[in-house]
C-alpha cells in the first residue's frame, strides 16, 4: 500500500504540511488511512475504539465507553502530559 500513487500523494502532502508543526507522541498521520482493516474492525468501532495506524493496519489503541461507530472517539487536544484519553486507558488496564 505504501507504493501506491494515491498513498504517496496523500501522505507527502500531509508530511510536508507538518514539517514545522509540533510532533506530539500520540499524533498520527490522518491521510491514507484504512488500507488494512481487521474483520473485527466494525465491531471494535461500535465498542468505542480509537484506532491508530500500525504497519498499515487500523489497530485499536484505547476505548471511550461513551463513543460509538456513529460518533467515534477523538483526541480533543494533544499534550506532552497525560492525554485526554488517559482515564479510559487506565480503566482498561485495571480491568
Amino acid at each position: 500500500y505504501h507504493s501506491t500513487p494515491r498513498f504517496r500523494a496523500e501522505r507527502v502532502t500531509e508530511s510536508l504540511g507538518r514539517v514545522y508543526a509540533c510532533h506530539y507522541p500520540n499524533h498520527f498521520m490522518e491521510s491514507a488511512r484504512g488500507a488494512k482493516r481487521s474483520p473485527l474492525h466494525d465491531r471494535l468501532a461500535a465498542q468505542g475504539a480509537y484506532f491508530k495506524p500500525v504497519s498499515g493496519w487500523e489497530a485499536p489503541d484505547w476505548y471511550d465507553p461513551s463513543a460509538s461507530a456513529a460518533a467515534p472517539p477523538s483526541i480533543a487536544e494533544y499534550s506532552w502530559n497525560r492525554e485526554s484519553f488517559f482515564e479510559f486507558w487506565a480503566a482498561e488496564h485495571r480491568a
